[in-house]
């Protein structure tokens, strides 16, 4: 019996022991299996992406990044989901430690798709370079270290995310607009025989409008709703190119569209449209000297005349001739 029981207590502690280092394997191999340090995404102060030609290079200047060499803002939103996936990289799965040219192709990790990307941050800079989605589950990423010849499966499928192209990391914000804080909206357009057409909408309350210029009256409240609305929809769409022989030709100077926004607070926003090409209307940024395009049909609704504004009086009621008594 004393014996069977010195066997039982020496299972448990051999069990424990197993257990033990079991655990420890598993910590061992948790702790290794990110690359970098997944807590360094805030630390880093530099990103550059090249793919055959093209190159883009950000930049971190206190809280907010912009983008080489033109320095636009960055969407800091897309530049912290990109390096949330580069710091994430693992390195658990090795699918080939090879360094033929033919091997690297299979994972997209040859010159002509790979994306060569390096970053800094407090502790050094990081270069890797990043291949294609598997194929095989779409649902994990091929990469290796610039300098190494083992190549790895990471999970997740976002190397589209993190481009080599500088427009794909600008921020398409003009300005944001709280529609409940409108005061008023003041447009001056030109219609197709470039005629000037002028009107200011005042928000009275969050249901009520009416047209304030050239005169006041009421104002149709599904129009003046629109017009109000679409405020906040003024966002860049796409970004001009070097070569882009459009510009000098947009007029500028006599904007085909010139919106004027006063807020409650007592600030105010200016949008000046010039000519249209290709469907985008070229506008002046806000608050830089770039030139940016916005879709045309984003200034539609805007695009009314003071007869669209105001509300046409119904007939007067008949009077019957013999009224009954």
């Amino acid at each position: 019996m004393k014996k069977t029981l010195m066997l039982l207590a020496g299972a448990v502690i051999l069990l424990a022991v197993v257990l033990l280092l079991d655990k420890k394997r598993d910590a061992s191999r948790l702790s290794s299996e990110y690359a970098f340090d997944t807590t360094s995404k805030a630390d880093v102060n530099a990103l550059k992406v090249v793919l055959l030609k093209d190159t883009v290079s950000l930049q971190k200047s206190g809280a907010q990044w912009s983008v080489d060499p033109d320095g636009f803002p960055a969407d800091t939103g897309k530049v912290s989901k990109g390096l949330g996936y580069l710091v994430g990289l693992q390195t658990k799965v090795i699918v080939s430690t090879s360094a033929e040219q033919s091997r690297l192709a299979e994972y997209g990790l040859d010159t002509t798709q790979a994306k060569h990307i390096e970053w800094k941050d407090g502790k050094g800079s990081h270069a890797i370079v990043l291949g294609k989605t598997s194929g095989i589950d779409y649902g994990s990423t091929y990469w290796k270290f610039e300098d190494k010849p083992e190549v790895y499966s990471t999970p997740g499928n976002f190397t589209w995310e993190i481009s080599a192209r500088p427009p794909d990391w600008k921020d398409r914000i003009l300005f944001n607009v709280d529609v409940k804080n409108l005061k008023s909206v003041s447009v001056d357009w030109r219609d197709s025989t470039d005629a000037m057409q002028h009107y200011k909408v005042a928000v009275v309350n969050d249901s009520t409008f009416k047209l304030a210029e050239p005169s006041e009256a009421p104002a149709v409240h599904g129009v003046a709703q629109a017009i109000v609305s679409q405020c906040a929809q003024l966002s860049i769409d796409d970004f001009v190119a070097n070569n882009d022989t459009n510009v000098s030709r947009i007029r500028l100077d006599t904007p085909m569209v010139a919106i004027h926004m006063e807020f409650k607070d007592g600030t105010s926003r200016d949008v000046k449209g010039g000519r249209t090409f290709e469907t985008f209307v070229y506008v002046q940024h806000p608050a830089r000297k770039d030139i940016v395009k916005l879709s045309s049909w984003r200034f539609d609704p805007f695009k009314k005349k003071v007869s669209d504004l105001m509300v046409v009086a119904g007939p007067a009621p008949a009077v019957s001739p013999n009224p009954a008594k």
